[in-house]
């Protein structure tokens, strides 16, 4: 490390804009649902298959975030950044030229998945050093602009030829992913980061049943905001809703996400976490019973909630486990944790795909969902 190198919390500023970055960029993967369509008529297939592209990526992206410590610890964040906004953009560039699922699969699930999972856990840490006293508001803020690229992603998708959506919508993501390597490259120049107490010390304070009873409920209350994600627009229209109808609600749940993640950050520092553990999957279960029985714009409400619940809850499991385990304890325990939203991932989307296929409706996905949610409630009471 050079002599003029700074530390993170020296200009908190321009590390959190870093962040903010990444989580945009990176964030678009869950506008996925805007593909669906294009992809089956693309490739030919149906909507099971097409929904396990998402899955893929999601599963990806897990896995890089349960190995993420490593390179996190090994090398600095302006190398880390520039790793992953190039396999990011190799990614998409791959899908944008693929002609078959496979190739597909490659770049946007395999690629771009684990650009996700590498992005994602390096602007958590950023985060959360960069203003250590209100870790709820900062990891809130970047985790709501993780969402949020679910809204861009429809935006770069309606300006792709009605011929190519497709292709369009990768090299878009493409060129965005290189402009962030280069903004971040000035951003994040000779900057490091803290070096606390070992994974050893850190983790023999906290016991494995917690770290379980965490993992059960990021699992049971991710299912149904991944689901949501991934098939959003294709829930709208099985409602009664149109094509343009299905691409703005694409961007209302990626909006709704992304403020429920602000809000649940600035919460999150004043009333505690155990408050909002325990009332986000009672919402969740709520809302997605009534997605059962409505239609036409209440459906688009219960969207829109389904997306401010899941933003919440991705704010608020990375922020408590940063407070429980500390800064880099917090960045280990949380790539275990991530597992069970990579669970999520894979269940969630495909379960909705594979319910619609057999039965023509997502009413049994909704209610198995909404059964989760009050299986997560049971897992995180009494968490302190």
């Amino acid at each position: 490390m050079t002599s003029d190198s700074y530390h993170i919390s020296d200009r908190p500023l321009r590390f959190i804009l870093a962040a903010s970055l990444l989580t945009l960029s990176l964030g678009t993967v869950h506008g996925f649902s805007v593909l669906i369509e294009p992809l089956e008529d693309l490739f030919e297939l149906g909507r099971t298959a097409t929904s396990l592209f998402y899955s893929l990526s999601l599963v990806c992206l897990t896995i890089a975030v349960l190995f993420s410590p490593r390179l996190l610890h090994r090398w600095s964040p302006l190398t880390n950044s520039l790793i992953t906004c190039s396999i990011g953009a190799l990614g998409c560039g791959i899908a944008a030229l693929a002609d078959t699922p496979i190739v597909f699969a490659v770049g946007y699930g395999v690629l771009f998945g684990s650009a996700n999972g590498l992005g994602y856990a390096l602007a958590l840490q950023l985060a959360a050093q960069a203003y250590p006293n209100r870790r709820g508001l900062t990891i809130g803020t970047v985790t709501a602009l993780y969402g949020l690229g679910a809204s861009f992603f429809a935006i770069c998708t309606g300006l792709a030829p009605n011929d190519d959506k497709v292709g369009g919508a990768m090299v878009t993501l493409s060129v965005l992913l290189g402009l962030v390597l280069l903004v971040n490259a000035l951003l994040l120049n000779r900057a490091r980061t803290t070096q606390e107490a070992t994974p050893s010390e850190q983790m023999g304070r906290r016991t494995l049943g917690l770290q379980i009873r965490l993992w059960i409920g990021y699992l049971t209350t991710c299912i149904a905001g991944l689901m949501v994600l991934g098939h959003a627009a294709t829930i709208l229209m099985h409602a009664g809703g149109t094509r343009q109808d299905a691409t703005r609600v694409v961007f209302l749940v990626g909006a709704t996400t992304a403020a429920g993640g602000l809000a649940a950050g600035w919460l999150n520092d004043r009333v505690g976490r155990r408050v909002l553990m325990i009332a986000l999957p009672i919402f969740s279960a709520i809302t997605l019973v009534s997605m059962t029985q409505v239609t036409g714009q209440l459906m688009i409400l219960a969207l829109g909630m389904t997306g401010a619940v899941y933003g919440a809850t991705i704010t608020i499991f990375p922020s408590s486990i940063s407070r429980i385990f500390g800064l880099h304890g917090g960045v280990i325990v949380y790539g275990r944790i991530m597992t069970a939203w990579g669970l999520a991932g894979l269940v969630g989307p495909a379960l909705a795909g594979m319910t619609y296929d057999i039965t023509g409706s997502y009413s049994p996905a909704l209610y198995i969902a909404a059964v989760g949610a009050i299986v997560a409630i049971w897992s995180i009471n009494n968490i302190d």
